[in-house]
């Protein structure tokens, strides 16, 4: 490489680490505290596999949406690997040749076109599946960012009892709520 061309990325890499240095400083000496955008939590969690929980610093969520992740794929792969099998198998059977399922009693043409169809539907539907999971963690992380602003404050309560009404004729006993904030 040539020495310009090193000095170059050089200066680029300690100018880029300068500036999210110098970002980060606050001059103040006090934190703030974190409070997560959930617009931003959705889009990293849309494009990111757990992107989302990790922006929103929620670390124990971010090994169970993989979790789900995983857990999909390896459906993914399981249906798609049977289907590849009884495809080749019915394949075979067309043209009366021996195939894995050869032996097994009742394993005919129609037999095989109907069980790799069933798992060629399971498939699709596993697609489907990891769609919604996807959407479902990417949505989980909006959630989670909405609610860490939430406002729990000791002041608010919900008091529920019964009570006397003699304003009616005759009188009667009823419910009150009582919310106070």
């Amino acid at each position: 490489m040539h020495i310009w061309t090193e000095w170059k990325i050089s200066l680029l890499f300690f100018l880029f680490f300068l500036t999210t240095a110098l970002d980060g400083q606050d001059t103040t000496g006090v934190a703030s505290p974190f409070i997560p955008v959930p617009k931003k939590a959705a889009i990293y969690g849309l494009s990111i596999p757990g992107g989302g929980q990790f922006y929103n610093r929620r670390w124990w969520k971010v090994p169970l949406a993989l979790g789900a992740y995983g857990g999909m794929a390896y459906v993914i792969d399981f249906n798609q690997n049977i289907y590849r099998r009884l495809s080749t198998a019915y394949q075979l059977s067309l043209k009366n040749e021996p195939h894995e399922f050869s032996n097994i009693q009742g394993f005919d043409s129609n037999t095989l076109r109907n069980l790799r169809d069933t798992y060629d539907k399971r498939t699709q539907m596993s697609y489907v599946g990891m769609f919604f999971v996807h959407a479902l963690v990417a949505m989980e992380a909006f959630v989670d960012a909405h609610l860490l602003n939430f406002d729990i404050d000791e002041q608010l309560a919900l008091e529920i009892k019964p009570q006397y009404i003699p304003q009616i004729f005759p009188p009667g006993v009823g419910i009150s709520a009582i919310y106070t904030f």
